[in-house]
């Protein structure tokens, strides 16, 4: 122990700084400007921030911070950084200029503060500092490498790019577009569209006025409250929704999405879990395609399809029509208002309190249908290796047709029940006869009971 202490003390004192002089100097420029003119600045290595004022002037303010072994060497970078500015018709430009000749242990940036008119364009092209952008309701353009950029109240039509940083903003114009590779996007509040991509970080939006696009990938993707159309993709992450008021489409692989509060959604997935809640179909309705993940969908006012493999679908308060189609995997459904039409293969189906027609055709699973809420239409039913269970009313109007092969016919009713060499059938009326049901399965028995008796 003794051994390693005086190693890490040998190591705190040789990380100590090598600079040991550090000088300043101070740039101000002011510039009368007439409304319109444009701001453009290109910069590197320092902080910039830009904030708006009600006068027509733009005003430049600058710190050159410059750190050496030496004082002499300090004042000879020093006296080397120019600050450029030029003035030409609409247009101010700003730049800096660092000295090419290499030194040694040596650090130096410059940071700026500029105040511009409210309403004036702003463009900035920086790299390895921060940028703030506040109040600007001109046109906003900015592009930054290796720093974090964030936009406050900027009103007009704002693009913010980054590399290798955040991208914060709060209160933007339309239309807005921000992009970042490699940094997490955090977007609030924007009075018309957006349109958002990132790579390799997460991406949050709240309270768009307008539509909404949204691409990423390796990263999660959160939205939250869209008064217009969303159209998002996302590739190695999570992705949540909630509370859009115009049409939803998807696009997402190898990640889990969740939903909620949504239209009209169109919903594209593979290598994730669907998880969906309180949807309103207007016009297109709620249609979820998926692969290698579980599908639940909950609440929804509208008709629904769903297609899926190697996968659950659990449907559950379905005031529509439920169509879905699964293999390899479970299918459970329940209070559903509308017609049903299930295609599946390997795996049971599971229907309770339904009210309308139903069609399943399964292969190699059981179905299972229990407490009928209405007998409002006409069912088909059929499978193989799996058994069928239907629990009808008390008094049921149906006319009634199974047959199964190697396997036999139990009933609570009065059918024609005929069982001959490896075939059962069982057939008669109730009721009226009203409606038809159909029963068909092979290798695996029929059941048909009646409430509460099952």
């Amino acid at each position: 122990m003794k051994t390693s202490n005086n190693l890490i003390c040998f190591l705190v004192i040789f990380a100590l700084p090598v600079f040991g002089q550090e000088l300043t100097k101070e740039f101000s420029k002011t510039l009368p400007v007439t409304q319109g003119t444009s701001l453009n600045l290109n910069h590197s290595f320092g902080e910039v921030q830009i904030f708006a004022w009600e006068q027509d002037k733009i005003e430049i303010k600058a710190t050159i911070r410059v750190e050496a072994r030496r004082e002499s060497t300090a004042k000879e970078i020093l006296d080397a950084i120019v600050i450029n500015v030029n003035q030409s018709g609409q247009t101010v430009k700003v730049s800096t200029d660092y000295p090419e000749k290499g030194w040694k242990n040596v650090s130096y940036n410059v940071d700026y503060e500029i105040h511009v008119p409210a309403s004036n364009p702003v463009s900035v092209e920086s790299s390895f500092g921060n940028v703030t952008l506040t109040g600007i309701k001109g046109k906003v353009v900015t592009s930054l490498k290796h720093g974090d950029l964030s936009a406050e109240d900027c009103m007009g039509s704002v693009t913010l790019e980054n590399q290798f940083g955040q991208v914060t903003a709060r209160g933007l114009g339309s239309p807005s577009k921000v992009s970042n590779m490699n940094g997490d996007i955090e977007i609030e509040s924007v009075q018309g569209s957006l349109d958002a991509e990132g790579r390799f970080g997460n991406i949050s939006v709240t309270n768009i006025e307008g539509d909404l696009k949204v691409e990423g990938s390796n990263g999660d993707i959160s939205v939250n409250a869209v008064k217009g159309k969303a159209d998002i993709s996302n590739s190695f992450g999570s992705t949540e929704v909630i509370g859009i008021a115009g049409s939803l489409t998807l696009d997402c692989r190898n990640g889990d999405i969740t939903l909620r509060s949504v239209t009209d959604v169109t919903l594209n997935s593979a290598f994730g879990s669907v998880d969906l809640t309180d949807a309103y179909a207007k016009e297109k309705g709620i249609s979820v395609n998926n692969q290698n993940g579980d599908v639940t969908i909950r609440k929804v006012k509208g008709n629904v399809s769903v297609r899926n493999t190697f996968a659950s679908v659990e449907a559950e308060t379905i005031d529509g029509n439920l169509d879905i189609q699964n293999q390899n995997a479970s299918v459970v459904a329940e209070n559903i208002t509308g017609s049903i039409s299930i295609a599946n293969s390997f795996g049971p189906v599971d229907l309770s309190k339904i009210s309308g027609s139903v069609k399943i055709h399964n292969q190699n699973g059981s179905v299972d249908i229990a407490t009928i809420k209405e007998l409002k239409g006409d069912y088909d039913i059929s499978t193989s290796f799996g058994s069928v269970s239907l629990e009808l009313p008390e008094n049921p109007s149906v006319t009634i047709s199974a047959s199964t092969t190697f396997g036999s016919i139990d009933s609570d009713f009065d059918l024609n029940i005929i069982e001959k060499f490896n075939k059962s059938t069982a057939s008669g009326a109730l009721g009226d006869g009203k409606n038809t049901i159909s029963i068909k399965t092979q290798n695996a028995g029929i059941e048909i009971n009646k409430a509460g008796k099952k």
